[in-house]
């Protein structure tokens, strides 16, 4: 059986911004039997977490809107390329995660988008 990695992701930015992200991506998660799946644009961008090597995103838990707060699991890994790639698309949003394997095998914190000292590192 796979490890869960949980993740929790705070997105900030511009009001208008973050509703764009809410309405164009966020909207999957109410799609019972897309569950969340990382590759959330269609068709999934080249580099992004490929589900059918690793599984989906899945037990997604909306947080808040405001701040757009939310929490999923996905086996084995932190879609790392997947936030890359979100970061890129939306670059006037900051992407604040957190994700800790069940394992104790690696966690990591910190931004997309966000402050040179707060960028996103695994620690284990």
């Amino acid at each position: 059986m796979a490890n869960l990695v949980r993740t929790r992701c705070k997105v900030m930015g511009p009001p208008a911004a973050v509703a764009a992200f809410r309405e164009r991506v966020m909207e999957a998660a109410s799609e019972p039997e897309n569950d969340w799946a990382f590759d959330m644009t269609r068709p999934a961008p080249e580099g992004a977490i490929d589900r059918e090597k690793t599984g989906r995103a899945f037990h997604f838990n909306l947080l808040s809107e405001l701040p757009l707060e939310f929490v999923f699991c996905m086996p084995w890994v932190f879609p790392g390329p997947t936030f890359v790639i979100l970061a890129a698309t939306y670059p006037e949003l900051t992407f604040d995660c957190a994700t800790i394997d069940e394992g104790s095998i690696f966690a990591g914190f910190g931004c997309f988008n966000g402050p040179a000292d707060a960028a996103f590192e695994f620690c284990h």
